[in-house]
């Protein structure tokens, strides 16, 4: 049982590290989207990057609710379910724990 814990925190850790990647072209995604699209894995697609979990696309820049992108290690989580549009609306993670 330990052992399956630690799996899976270190994989919700290493899942995480969302920036270096990048999407297949310089579109943005549908405006308010936050699901995965453009051959990201966590978030949608953003110019040339992709944006973390929970994160949408706003003027070509990744955005978690109206802050800006989470940092490395975070996700942009919900305090209850994830709305219906996929969004987050706070970073936690590294910098505070996840409710979920």
């Amino acid at each position: 049982m330990v052992r399956e814990i630690t799996i899976a925190i270190l994989l919700a850790v290493v899942g995480c590290g969302h920036k270096a990647s990048s999407g297949d072209g310089g579109t943005d995604a549908a405006p308010g989207a936050c699901f995965a699209s453009g051959g990201c894995a966590q978030g949608p697609q953003c110019g040339s990057t992709c944006c973390g979990f929970g994160e949408k696309c706003v003027d070509g820049a990744c955005h978690c609710a109206t802050g800006a992108a989470c940092g490395p290690g975070d996700r942009c989580e919900s305090f209850g379910p994830i709305m219906p549009d996929g969004c987050g609306s706070f970073c936690c993670g590294v910098t505070q724990p996840c409710p979920q």
